[in-house]
């Protein structure tokens, strides 16, 4: 029976494919990720939300990850100080991890669903007023695990309290390329990460949240993808830090201007230094001859992924473009009307 099910999702994918994929320009909605812990909306990002007419927020819930005791557990569980306007639409998001999937049988798995749901639902009555329209789910998922997530998803739907409120789900660029493998979820739409791309341990790698030339690798008009598809846009940096070749940590919000110290950094490139004498960073300790490679997207390279995107989604009347993520950290590098222009790149 799987056998067969995976034949008829191969074929359609390949129908979806062959579809025209051109077409006059959709609607784009203007969204934002908020990633923290706490939802609690500052006067910075409430400018931001208003000039850039953003009319949705996916807020990460809580991640599911395997506890001390082997039982799948939220995590990292939101703590809601204020709700959103009721001019937006709030899309609660759920991580989960790949291994928290990895060994499960079909009555855990269908346990897990309702577990998702009961919580998901908590905190729905913190954060709006309003009914769910839509729930995302991110997950990494491989061929490994494409079995028991399918069916987390499946069960979701049912175990769901809204029945209007419609399944998004993450999309990676390597899920997107070998869908044929991978498969595609059985959700209403996709939301196509596109960032990420690099490989973030490989110390060779200039920038691993986004490298124009790689991520074009991975998109074929001429496939498609079964699903409508939504997409994401980094607009987060970083620094990778290294101790003899081997990456260390992730540094965030990390930029040029913290390592302006000439005594302690010495710049080895454009976006590479080395650390001259062993001191504190951002609560890290540091030491002598570590090296930190700054990642950072700027607005110019997020208007041409906005181009090199929009002549491979398939034809559609709306599609939501979301910037990951909202933060007076990522807000302070880019002027509003840089964010603006890539909305608008991205409709015309």
């Amino acid at each position: 029976m799987k056998s067969i099910c995976y034949m008829v999702l191969g074929a359609i994918v390949f129908w979806v494919g062959c579809a025209d994929v051109g077409g006059d320009a959709p609607e784009v909605v203007h969204a934002f990720y908020y990633w923290r812990g706490r939802f609690d909306i500052g006067v910075q990002e409430e400018r931001a939300l208003k000039h850039l007419n953003v009319r949705k927020l996916y807020v990460k819930f809580f991640d599911v990850d395997v506890g001390r005791d082997g039982e799948a557990v939220p995590l990292a569980v939101l703590q809601v100080a204020e709700r959103v306007p009721d001019s937006i639409e709030v899309v609660p998001v759920v991580f989960i991890t790949n291994r928290t999937l990895r060994g499960l049988g079909d009555a855990e798995v269908e346990r897990l669903a309702r577990r998702i749901a009961v919580k998901v639902d908590e905190r729905w009555g913190e954060i709006s007023t309003g009914e769910m329209q839509e729930l995302q789910l991110d997950c990494d998922w491989t061929e490994r695990t494409r079995g028991q997530y399918f069916a987390l998803i499946r069960y979701l739907r049912k175990a769901i309290p809204e029945r209007n409120c419609k399944l998004s789900a993450t999309i990676r660029l390597h899920q997107l390329k070998y869908a044929q493998r991978t498969g595609v979820p059985p959700v209403a739409r996709g939301m196509l990460m596109f960032y990420n791309v690099g490989d973030v341990e490989d110390y060779g790698v200039d920038n691993s949240i986004l490298d124009l030339a790689e991520a074009e690798k991975y998109l074929d008009e001429s496939t498609g993808y079964a699903l409508p598809l939504d997409v994401a846009l980094p607009i987060f940096r970083w620094g990778v830090l290294y101790r003899n070749g081997r990456m260390i940590k992730l540094i965030n919000n990390l930029s040029m201007e913290d390592l302006g110290d000439s005594s302690r950094f010495e710049p080895l490139s454009e976006n590479r230094y080395e650390v001259l004498k062993s001191t504190y960073l951002n609560a890290y300790y540091l030491y002598r001859y570590d090296v930190i490679r700054l990642e950072a997207i700027s607005a110019r390279q997020l208007q041409q992924a906005a181009e090199m995107l929009k002549p491979f989604l398939r034809k559609q009347d709306t599609t939501t473009l979301s910037l990951y993520h909202l933060s007076p950290a990522t807000l302070n590098h880019y002027e509003h009307e840089s964010l603006q222009a890539v909305f608008q790149s991205f409709s015309e």
